[in-house]
């Protein structure tokens, strides 16, 4: 009897020690005494940063005992800077787009052409670079964007691939319209209509997302700006 591969596909929640409530407490003198409130609790430990991940454990048959597997690991970016106390029903919202985020990488090896590139430098360690080609091209997203000040505020529509999966993408079509990034922070509303943010590197490339949670745009542009 053939056996295939199986994938497991769960949450991990991870403990977040870049993220800190200095980041963006006490920038605006009208927050004040919230912020104190809220950085104290965070000094009692009530509260900390954490980041959601998507982890797919992937089963391989092995042999032709049934219970030999070689399994393997896989996972999604993560959403960081995450507050504990946002509550279940957003965790659950980031995990189910990290999924998403997850599959789309699953599907891209499974529908991609393999060959094996022999760097002289790595041959001597024994490594050899597997590099994956597409066979497949993945759609593009359809968005929106607007600018208030130094902020870019992206609209994922629904239409074709995610914002989220089409990142990279995104970005550069910002820095051909003309955006120094360097200059800019960004914010996007996703499918499920919350606004978080997309990060950027020195460089101007995509470097990860930060979570804001909230679902108006005035909400996120004005907790950005605490940041």
């Amino acid at each position: 009897m053939t056996r295939n591969a199986e994938i497991e596909i769960d949450r991990i929640e991870t403990y977040d020690p870049h993220a800190h409530p200095l980041d963006y407490l006490f920038q605006d003198p009208d927050y004040r005494a919230q912020d104190e409130a809220r950085l104290a609790a965070w000094q009692r430990d009530e509260w900390h940063f954490l980041g959601i991940r998507a982890r797919a454990l992937i089963k391989i048959p092995y042999g032709a005992n049934p219970e030999c597997w070689i399994t393997a690991e896989l996972m999604s970016p993560g959403l960081w800077g995450i507050e504990s106390d946002s509550g279940e029903n957003y965790f659950r919202q980031v995990y189910q787009e990290e999924r998403e985020i997850l599959i789309a990488m699953l599907a891209s090896l499974k529908t991609s052409d393999i060959t094996q590139h022999q760097c002289s430098a790595l041959a001597q360690q024994g490594v050899t670079v597997i590099r994956f080609k597409s066979r497949m091209g993945e759609p593009r997203s359809v968005y929106s964007h607007t600018v208030h000040g130094n902020v870019i505020a992206i609209v994922d529509h629904d239409g074709g691939g995610s914002v989220t999966n089409d990142v990279d993408n995104v970005i550069d079509d910002l820095t051909h319209q003309g955006f120094d990034l360097s200059k800019y922070r960004i914010i996007y509303r996703d499918t499920r209509g919350i606004w978080d943010q997309l990060l950027i590197d020195r460089t101007g490339h995509f470097a990860g997302f930060s979570s804001i949670n909230e679902r108006d745009l005035t909400a996120a542009l004005a907790r950005l700006t605490r940041y």
